[in-house]
């Protein structure tokens, strides 16, 4: 990881979108640090390179079969309840 430069000034949301090319290329090449871009006069966002994100945490492993044994489906379950089967019916032509 490179080192970090400090936060440039901020630039408005027009001028950033005027300059972007030379934002990125004075990002990359180490010119410059993060750069906050302003909308309407409040800070909105920064920009700045992927290198200066921290490592994303791992995925957690999936765990399948979680619920095995742990619930009982009834036999007839689809003519226990006779509001649901109405709303499940299909329509008769």
């Amino acid at each position: 990881m490179k080192q970090q430069l400090p936060i440039s000034k901020p630039i408005g949301l027009y001028e950033a979108k005027t300059h972007f090319s030379k934002i990125v290329d004075d990002l990359v090449n180490g010119r410059c640090g993060p750069v906050p871009v302003t909308r309407h006069g409040k800070q909105a966002v920064y920009i700045f390179t992927s290198d200066a994100l921290p490592e994303p945490p791992p995925k957690p492993a999936i765990r399948y079969g979680i619920g095995k044994g742990r619930y009982q489906i009834i036999d007839d379950i689809d003519e226990a309840n006779d509001e649901v089967l109405e709303l499940f019916a299909a329509e008769e032509a």
